[in-house]
């Protein structure tokens, strides 16, 4: 396993182990902060009800949990809108890729010794930040030394046997100790002075990747990001030197660009083939109940 983490380590993917008897702790210390508010009963049953706490029944002899982080830059796109090009951001953690490539890495390197990997479905940041792979920033957001917050997080059983664990307390990284510029700067005040949790009902990426009406508090310039947030991240110190990290994937052509400002949900399956396939290659299938909706509040702080 430790040859494992130090090849995952060369191609700039950090990870960890820990061991299945940890489930019940995850899950406890979830329902642990729903039951003292810490968690709003709405935020828990639309974002948290649905993790797995239990080994898969596809891997019964599972022991370990390797979780791990693949550096994600911020990815850009370009429509075109009546002559203009408009450049929007989509936020590290939203391609999926990574994750196919990790679990190809794993099963090369298990498989031969006749071990085997299932993926997991539980609550990444908080199992990182537990297994020591990085540490909550003030935004309650994980950051992985070396990746800053820029990073995707997966997670797989194995029926490897559990030579390490690396659990331990989750733990604030130092820097957010004294600094505060994410709480200032959050366009929604989801984060808060004197609670280490957010209030993530406010937070402008719970809103974006839910389906109902954006709340008419909610300030239009807010909207920086075809879905999710990037205020907090792009103007956190510790992302200084991967912030910058932006990489260019595709445009879409006007008449592509009015296809996905339609309103109501998108149908992929009337869109000409070459928009199916850019929409697949960002995985934005997923997002089709709300894509328009975001991309319309985007455009509209162009306009502004």
């Amino acid at each position: 396993m430790d040859q494992i983490l130090r090849q995952l380590s060369k191609i700039k993917i950090k990870a960890r182990i820990v061991s299945c008897s940890h489930l019940k702790d995850l899950q406890k210390e979830l329902q642990g902060l729903r039951v003292q508010g810490g968690i709003s009963e709405e935020f828990y049953y639309c974002r948290l009800s649905q993790f797995q706490f239990e080994v898969p029944q596809s891997l019964p002899e599972a022991k370990t949990l390797i979780i791990a982080a693949f550096p994600q830059p911020t990815i850009v796109i370009i429509l075109n809108l009546d002559g203009q090009r408009f450049p929007v951001k989509i936020p590290p953690t939203y391609l999926y890729y990574s994750d196919d490539l990790i679990q190809k890495f794993l099963e090369a390197m298990l498989n031969p010794l006749g071990y085997r990997i299932a993926k997991s479905s539980l609550p990444l940041k908080l199992l990182a930040v537990r297994s020591g792979l990085g540490r909550y920033g003030r935004n309650n957001i994980c950051y992985v030394p070396g990746l800053g917050s820029y990073h995707r997080l997966v997670a797989f059983f194995s029926d490897y046997p559990a030579t390490v664990d690396s659990w331990g307390p989750a733990r604030m990284a130092n820097f957010c100790r004294t600094c505060q510029i994410c709480l200032n700067i959050c366009p929604t005040g989801a984060i808060r002075p004197n609670k280490f949790l957010i209030s993530a009902e406010r937070c402008l990426t719970y809103m974006n990747e839910g389906e109902t009406d954006f709340p008419v508090w909610l300030n239009n310039m807010a909207h920086n990001a075809v879905v999710g947030c990037l205020r907090c991240q792009e103007a956190c110190p510790q992302n200084f030197k991967i912030k910058d990290s932006i990489f260019s994937c595709g445009e879409f052509t006007e008449v592509e660009s009015r296809i996905l400002l339609e309103s109501g949900k998108l149908d992929v399956n009337k869109m000409p083939q070459l928009l199916q396939d850019k929409l697949g290659s960002l995985n934005f299938v997923d997002y089709l109940g709300i894509l328009s909706r975001n991309l319309r509040a985007l455009i509209n702080t162009f306009q502004l």
